[in-house]
């Protein structure tokens, strides 16, 4: 295991969709159990800057295509690209 995998053992992902309810049950979460709360959507341009298509291959797809191309999918392609974002960012 690597340090970086080590590291992010203590790590907890929230995802769905905007407007889901992420931020209020994080900031819940964070209340209860004293964790810390990183918002990638506050920081999201500056992991865009880094971005590498080569280790990051879903993610840059999904940046690269229009608004249309994602939202108007059927909705089991959509999860699927979705969820695969989520290791890279």
């Amino acid at each position: 295991m690597s340090e970086t995998e080590d590291r992010l053992k203590s790590v907890y992902w929230l995802g769905g969709s905007p407007c889901a309810g992420k931020s209020s049950i994080s900031e819940i979460l964070a209340g209860r159990f004293d964790l810390d709360v990183y918002h990638v959507d506050e920081v999201f341009e500056t992991h865009r800057q880094g971005l590498n298509p080569a280790r990051q291959p879903n993610l840059s797809k999904w940046l690269a295509s229009s608004w249309n191309e994602r939202w108007m999918q059927p909705i089991d392609r959509l999860v699927e690209e979705v969820i695969a974002c989520y290791p890279e960012q």
